[in-house]
């Protein structure tokens, strides 16, 4: 009998990127179950809330929320950098631009057609800069690391300003339609969600433009 060939992998790294994977997973967990709103503010939906959901909503929050997702980002970038090598231009390049595209389409099939918190879109366009960025100096990569960590900081201190700012009636309009929907409005989301493929893609679709608008900001 002929033994394989041994793939060229890191088994320590594929481990972390399942266990990231796993990580994630619990998190979405009550995306899939209930409309987006659940993300903002689960006790609107009492079946999940009320029934032991808070314990393990405050789990998943504390334990889980942006931890897992921030080690897959590494596991992400560092298989970038060790299957494009020290050599620039990478011999590999061609091909990791082709992996990376077909990442965008399956991102984009799963994301309008199945669920809206598709994030391999934002993961193809990412691989694409960093494989640019791997030649950059690392002085270079830390100011514009700097600058992006600023400017997200900034965009929540700036959000939190408009909300100083704004009129009462209409903060409260707009805490209304993010954190506490009528409920004739959220019946209707719960209704969509539960129903069919092609009664659900207009309201999904709509869902997964938002989310990956947010994504990019």
């Amino acid at each position: 009998m002929i033994a394989a060939p041994k793939q060229d992998r890191f088994e320590s790294l594929d481990v972390l990127r399942g266990v990231a994977i796993l990580g994630i997973f619990a998190v979405n967990i009550l995306a899939f179950g209930f409309p987006w709103y659940a993300l903002s503010n689960p006790a609107l939906f009492a079946a999940f809330f009320d029934d032991g959901g808070a314990f393990w909503w405050t789990v998943s929050t504390s334990l889980f929320q942006f931890k897992f997702i921030t080690l897959f980002s590494l596991m992400f970038g560092a298989g970038i950098v060790l299957f494009l090598g020290e050599e620039k231009p990478s011999p590999k390049a061609g091909l990791h631009r082709s992996r990376l595209f077909w990442l965008f389409v399956i991102g984009m099939l799963h994301n309008y057609l199945l669920w809206y918190g598709d994030i391999l879109v934002a993961y193809s366009v990412a691989g694409f800069i960093v494989a640019g960025a791997r030649r950059w100096r690392p002085t270079t990569l830390m100011i514009v690391g700097a600058v992006l960590i600023t400017l997200n900081f900034g965009l929540f201190v700036l959000q939190d300003f408009m909300f100083q700012k704004m009129p009462a009636d209409a903060l409260a309009e707009f805490k209304a339609g993010m954190w506490a929907p009528p409920p004739d409005v959220l019946a209707e989301e719960l209704e969509i969600y539960r129903s069919g493929f092609f009664e659900r893609f207009p309201d999904t679709a709509l869902n997964a433009l938002f989310a990956q608008l947010m994504q990019g900001i």
